[in-house]
Parts: structure tokens; sequence; C-alpha cells
């Protein structure tokens, strides 16, 4: 993931922390695993990742070998989901 970051234009000083995960981070969302892929990203490992950076980073940010089918946007971190979005009544 860092490779990839360093990729999109990202100094690897520029990155905290980068964390992996096979399961979503975000509620609603599905495993890694469970969207269909085809051609050559079949072979390619597909992860949720948590990256933090140093700075405050405008966006979008797309990374990763999947960029142009549609994978690897990565969304801002909000304080905290709202209601409306987790479905709590």
């Amino acid at each position: 993931m860092v490779r990839a970051l360093i990729q999109a234009g990202f100094a690897a000083t520029d990155i905290d922390s980068v964390a992996v995960f096979s399961s979503p981070l975000l509620p609603k969302t599905e495993r890694a695993l469970e969207y269909r892929v085809q051609g050559h990203l079949n072979s390619t490992p597909r992860y949720h990742a948590e990256v933090i950076f140093r700075h405050p980073v405008v966006g979008p940010v797309v990374v990763g070998r999947g960029r142009y089918s549609g994978f690897g946007l990565m969304m801002p971190y909000l304080e905290a989901p709202s209601k409306e979005y987790l479905n709590i009544q």
C-alpha cells in the first residue's frame, strides 16, 4: 500500500501509518474479497486500507492497481458517522 501511495505521488514522509484489513472499516460495506473483479484484477490482493497522513490531504485520492476499474478510491476520515448513515433509530 505504501508503494501505491508513492506511485500516486505521495512521499513516504507524508504517510504516518498504513493498516490493511480484509473486513470492512465502514458499516454496510462488503469484505474486500467479496467484490467481483475480472481480468488482471483476479490475481490482485484485495483489502480495505486505513491510511493516516502526517498532514491533511486534498483529494480525491485513488491508489492501487484497480484505480482505473473503480477500486482504490479513498475517503476522508470523518469524526464519527452520522446516525442517518448508520441507520440508527
